[in-house]
């Protein structure tokens, strides 16, 4: 799913009674202009009024935004934000958590709640009007939003929010309208245009629905629903050619994970159908604050080894030709440059720890380990751990690259990086020449970032490379050479993570190696866009910002947004310190002050230069600059760190520290918080961190050729705080990449957990949100990198809260309920091997195994007036296409047991339909794992206690390679009956991305696979694919007759899936029958009927609560307890109908039932006809049924979109271009007549004539 880009605005309307006035009403020749007429008028409206909303913004300290000026003509009185009680606030701020939750209902009543407090809150009633909306309540949504109008709010929300509701009731022109508003603000927001191009192609106005669609792609090039509906337009407006390119495209792009749509669910209908939730905060608050050198009281007795000179500058140093040489190098400039250092928990204690890079001339500066116990007393560990290299050492990341819960550490040095692995007992590993990430013998690596580039779940490591100081320049006229203008520079290295232990580089093909003196890199979302992009600063070049297109490659967007300035870059640093939701930057100059650059809602960048402070002639500029709440105000402020390349040419200019006051505008507070007071130095880096556990930042300041400052931080937990610390579970352990968002009232802070920026250097992963006055938190919020969207709610504030992401299971199969004679119970899961879509590796899709027979026992299904009741739920992140459903009755001996031939295969062919009579099934004589442990008490009856002493490895669903051993004891091989192993099991599924991750690493799934011993007593494969267990709990039968090769009847079994086997059977009393067979039932020990069923009605039941019987796992299901709501994202598309769907399910001719998430299928069959039974015979059931499911991961394909349906003629999913589902006149019918459910797919919408799309959505 795409999660539409957060919200760029400030309601200002809040503050500013905004009316509607003139804005949207145009003619109707106005309407019909193109859009760079449209533009033209917007820039003179927006000029026009810019001026009185800045007026006004000043006035209150609330930034404005240029958006907001479309919207104004005039201003009338409106409640002022410090009259709204702080109640309606907080009200607020949990409705929008329980949306995104997907929590309809209870986020209209809390947004019910802000209105019954303050009637006037009118983004409350447009809030309200969205949870309306989205519970399918739209009359109330339109009266709620006309409520807030009345108030003379008037955002974008209204008009777009007015528009979806026209649009869905076939109003177009009142559609058009309110779109039309939406566009007179933002004429580039892909949704708006999307829309507006939907509706023209409905009316069929080909022309103007081409041009919109047109802009949405420019806008968002990897948006499939606007690059089908322009393939539709022009395909229908006779431009054959060009829609026959545009669906190519369209095509090529529907298979990519990346692609992205306009959907129906909440967070997927655009930026501008979410609740507002940004509010002005007012004038940030003033504590007190100082801060404290207790580096020599804490311990950290480390000094950095440069000899610093004052012959000249370190940066810009003019020497004659042949002086230069790589000796001169190491004495004078390289130690100059550096060190970094790093706050990071390597002993897992909850306490920051603290890593120090040395450099000198001589190279023989040694780095250190500094361990923190809680109270900022540090103890060095260099000699225990290993890490205390020495060399030319330049920077240090921290972050856990193999996922194994400890934290790692990266080295940059002139010469040969260092990767660090953690042993997770005190001590490190250098395991730099396995992992591969060394670098080049001549690198000068200077930055470096930890950063999961390609959301496969693990830490890729990015290098910023400096000059190559090994190749000599050519002199200029007067014979001198400039260090380092006149030297070449070095291609940057991304090495990407392959998850087993190694990385293979990449950077030249990521379009990341660059070339250009690279010294700092901070890696961020910048746009919102759901993939992290790269700010790249280059010393006597442009800061290059680098944007993730989604396909392993970047795109260089820094001059087409505002990024183009050339300089002598040094540091980077990314925050949003201007609260509009996206991502600011720093970036420090080395011949002048530094340069804040603000985002913009254009997706581009203003740049406001920075001064530092400075009281000599000395030009002054800026090593680096880090955005940190110092005071925890909520506002993030800038520390900067000023000088030169000595402590003689820094003097008089000291450490910087400018105070975020709101508006755009910063004070200097530096001598106020004691930093004027530090002597001159050559000072390089910082980072922060809370070293004492007092709830606010305190920092380090390296410096070269000195000692460092350890500045703790008096007064700044004067103001409340929460400390947020992340730990991933699909995605990376470190939870780098993830957004951390805090609400408290009107307060609203947003950080990003950063692995590495700043200037050689990174500030701990641990982050403290500033909450001002509040005492108590409405949410933290947390967006982790691999899409998982994650809420805390109602926190008190002044404490430390880890969270850990939430493992969903997002996908398995639906789940099976059976009316046992007193409750409906869980049964297992099934379908395990229909999924379309899935990733085996690269390129590679798996083909379906689209039916299952499912036992169920005599005593787990009991008829109830004759009928036998069956509940088919789907419970997760999937969709469910059921083609066919049946109830197989058999009535047996009781002395034997029936099942089926069901099992699931890695690959075709799958098993063909069979039965089996078992009789004296028994565990095996003796049963061994691969250690020789024994585990034939493990494996001797069904128990949920498994043999489970197998190693896993960090890729969901692989495990080590691991083997049982089972001693089947003597067999009898008798004329008509069958050796069988009945193997009852469960299985943790692999899924797309850990098939991709895996597959980087070089590792395979290997199914189970059956060896027997051969004459000579050696292990043959006779069964490559023995299959396996599909899901949930179940038991497998396999057919061993024949497998044999001597009298010798040991087994085993080897795979290296996270199977877990609960009970092994064996028999030699086996019976098989085929279909052709059960037909002839005179002659059989049994009698089989099938059954149809009798009524299947189509149903939105809720989520059965998992829980666990006995602590164990698997997690099964309680159908007594229902939860209302669930985290899962729903497909775009159209789902099938609640109501009668018998007719759905009575056939194999791919009509489904589309069922989403919290839909149930409840069946009865009419046993009133079967005969009785015999005294000494029993009854047991198989449910069949047969379909396709598909999951959300996003390395699956089309993992978004019902579409295109799968049907069981095809050769692939996704399918070739060649063939199609069947779109006869019946599967047409079937279409319109019962999927009309309210997901509409977009890429439909356009798809047919306007008559055929007037129709009612139930």
């Amino acid at each position: 799913m795409h999660i539409m880009r957060e919200q760029l605005w400030f309601t200002i309307g809040m503050i500013l009674c905004l009316t509607s006035g003139s804005c949207g009403h145009q003619s109707t020749s106005q309407a019909s202009r193109r859009q760079s007429a449209v533009d033209a008028d917007q820039a003179v409206e927006r000029s026009s009024t810019r001026r009185a909303l800045d007026a006004v913004a000043a006035e209150t300290s609330i930034p404005t935004h240029p958006a907001h000026a479309s919207f104004q003509k005039e201003r009338r009185a409106a409640p002022s934000p410090q009259a709204t009680d702080e109640r309606a606030f907080s009200s607020n701020n949990l409705g929008i958590a329980y949306l995104e939750q997907y929590q309809y209902e209870r986020a209209a009543a809390e947004f019910e709640r802000a209105v019954a407090v303050n009637p006037r809150f009118a983004i409350g009633w447009v809030n309200l009007a969205i949870a309306h909306y989205n519970a399918g309540q739209p009359e109330r949504a339109l009266a709620e939003l006309d409520k807030a109008r009345r108030l003379g709010l008037n955002v974008p929300q209204i008009h777009y929010l007015s528009g979806l509701i026209h649009k869905d009731r076939g109003e177009f022109a009142e559609a058009l309208a309110s779109f039309r508003k939406v566009l007179q603000v933002d004429p580039h927001d892909v949704a708006t245009n999307y829309q507006m191009g939907t509706i023209y192609a409905r009316q069929g106005r080909y022309r103007q629905a081409i041009e919109y669609y047109r802009t949405a792609i420019a806008a968002e090039p990897y948006n499939a629903s606007a690059r089908y509906g322009l393939a539709i337009a022009l395909l229908r407006s006779g431009d054959r050619e060009a829609g026959r390119r545009a669906m190519q495209r369209f095509q090529q792009l529907q298979k990519k994970a990346y692609a992205t749509r306009i959907g129906r669910q909440y967070r997927e209908q655009g930026r501008y159908a979410m609740a507002l939730e940004r509010y002005p905060a007012g004038r940030p608050t003033t504590v007190p604050v100082r801060f404290v050198d207790i580096a020599a009281s804490a311990g950290i007795e480390f000094r950095h080894g440069a000899r610093l000179d004052e012959s000249g500058p370190l940066l810009g140093r003019t020497v004659r030709a042949g002086t230069l040489s790589l000796s001169y190098a190491k004495q004078h400039l390289i130690p100059a440059m550096g060190s970094g250092a790093v706050f990071f928990d390597f002993d897992n204690d909850g306490d920051l720890d603290l890593y120090l890079v040395n450099c000198s001339p001589d190279g023989d500066a040694k780095n250190a380990l500094y361990r923190n116990d809680g109270r900022a007393r540090f103890t060095d560990v260099t000699g225990r751990a290993g890490v205390g290299f020495a060399g030319w050492g330049m920077g240090a990341i921290a972050g856990d690259y193999d996922n194994d819960g400890w934290v790692d550490l990266y080295v940059t040095n002139f010469g040969r990086n260092i990767l660090y692995r953690n042993n997770g007992d005190g001590t490190f590993t250098d395991v730099t020449d396995r992992a591969g990430v060394g670098g080049g013998k001549t690198d000068w690596s200077m930055g470096a970032a930890f950063v999961d580039y390609d959301h496969d779940g693990d830490l890729d490591i990015y290098v910023t490379n400096f000059v190559d100081l090994t190749t000599s320049p050519s002199p200029r006229s007067d014979g001198t050479i400039v260090f380092p203008d006149d030297f070449s520079g070095q291609p940057n290295r991304l090495y990407r993570n392959n998850g087993d232990g190694t990385f293979t580089e990449v950077a030249r093909a990521a379009g990341l190696a660059l070339d250009g003196r690279s010294i700092a890199v901070v890696c961020t979302d910048y746009n919102n866009s759901r993939d992290v992009d790269f700010l790249v600063s280059h010393y006597r070049g442009s800061a290059r910002l680098l944007s993730n297109t989604r396909t392993g490659t970047f795109e260089d967007v820094s001059a087409a947004i505002g990024l183009g300035l050339r300089g002598r870059f040094l540091g980077v640093a990314a925050g949003d310190e201007n609260k509009d939701g996206r991502s600011d930057f720093f970036i420090a100059r080395g011949e002048a002050p530094g340069l804040l650059y603000e985002s913009e809602s254009n997706g581009g960048f203003t740049r406001k230069p920075i001064s530092p402070t400075a009281t000599t002639g000395i030009k002054p500029f800026t090593w680096m600059g880090q955005f940190v709440d110092y005071d925890n105000d909520g506002y993030l402020d800038l520390f900067l760190i000023n000088g030169g390349w000595s402590p003689k040419q820094a003097a008089g200019q000291h450490l910087q520290l400018l105070r975020n006051m709101g508006g755009g505008r910063f004070q200097d507070v530096s001598s106020v918080v004691g930093l004027d007071r530090l002597p001159p130095s050559a000072a390089r880096s910082a980072i922060f961190a809370d070293v004492d556990n007092d709830g606010d930042w305190d920092l380090l300041v390296t410096q070269s050729g000195g000692r460092p400052w350890l500045l703790r931080n008096d007064g700044g937990n004067r103001h409340h705080w929460v400390k947020v610390t992340t730990r991933g579970v699909r995605s990376n352990r470190s939870g780098i990449g993830a957004k951390v968002e805090v609400k408290a009232g009107r307060l609203w802070q947003k950080l990003e957990v950063y692995g590495g920026s700043g200037y050689l250097s990174q500030s701990s992963t641990q982050l403290i949100l500033g909450l001002g006055d509040h005492r108590t938190v409405d949410f933290v919020r947390v967006l982790w990198p691999g899409g998982v969207l994650q809420s805390e709610l109602k926190l008190a504030a002044n404490r430390t809260i880890r969270i850990k992401e939430l493992d969903r299971k997002g996908t398995s199969c639906p789940i099976l309920y059976a009316w046992d004679g007193r409750q409906y119970r869980f049964v297992t899961d099934f379908l395990g091997g229909s999924a379309i879509g899935y990733l085996l590796a690269p390129g590679r899709y798996n083909v379906p195994d689209t039916d299952e027979y499912i036992k169920i026992g005599h005593d787990q299904l009991k008829a109830r007036d004759g009928f036998y009741s069956l509940k088919m739920n789907n419970q997760l992140e999937e969709v469910i296409m059921i083609d066919q459903a049946q109830l197989l009755v058999i009535d047996h001996p009781a002395d034997m047991d029936i099942f089926p031939n069901e099992r699931l295969m890695a690959a075709p062919p799958y098993p063909e339909f069979r039965l089996y009579g078992v009789r004296h099934a028994r565990p095996p004589v003796a049963a061994r794992d691969g250690h020789g442990n024994d585990i034939l008490p493990l494996i001797a009856k069904v128990d949920r206690i498994y043999p489970d002493r197998f190693r896993l490895l960090p890729f969901k669903g692989y495990a080590e390679r691991h083997v049982i051993e089972l001693d089947l004891g003597p067999l009898r091989t008798e004329p008509g009956r069958r050796i069988v192993l009945l193997m009852t099991a469960w299985i943790d599924y692999a899924d797309s991305t850990s098939n991709l991750a895996a597959s980087q690493a070089g590792v395979t799934l290997m199914p189970p696979s059956l060896e027997v011993p051969d004459e000579n007593g050696h292990w043959v494969t006779v069964l490559p694919d023995m299959g396996f267990p599909a899901g949930l709990p179940k038991t497998m039968l396999v057919d061993l007759t024949g497998r044999f090769l001597t009298d010798d009847y040991r087994v085993r079994i080897v795979t290296n899936m996270r199977i877990y086997w609960d009970q092994i059977l064996v028999s030699d009393q086996a019976m098989a029958w085929d279909e052709s067979a059960l037909r002839s039932t005179s002659s059989l020990p049994l009698r089989v009927v099938r059954l149809s069923p009798s009524r299947a009605d189509f149903r939105w039941r809720g989520y059965p609560r998992e829980y666990s019987p006995d602590g164990r796992r698997p997690l099964i299901y309680d159908y007594s307890r229902i939860d209302r709501h669930a985290p899962w994202k729903t497909f775009v598309g159209r789902a099938t109908r609640y109501g009668d769907v018998r007719e759905l399910l009575m056939n194999k001719d791919d009509m489904y039932v589309i069922m989403l998430h919290g839909d149930e299928i409840s069946l009865e069959f009419d046993g009133r006809s079967l005969p009785a039974l015999s005294p000494d015979w029993r009854r047991d059931f198989l449910v069949y049924a047969d379909g396709f499911g598909k999951d959300m991961d996003i390395h699956s394909a089309r993992p978004e979109t019902i579409e295109p349906l799968p049907f069981h003629g095809m050769s692939a999913y996704p399918y070739p271009e060649t063939e199609r589902y069947p779109m006869d006149e019946r599967h047409r019918e079937y279409r319109r007549r019962y999927n009309r459910r309210r997901y509409v797919d977009p890429l439909e919408e356009t798809d047919a004539p306007t008559a055929r799309r007037q129709r009612t959505m139930q």
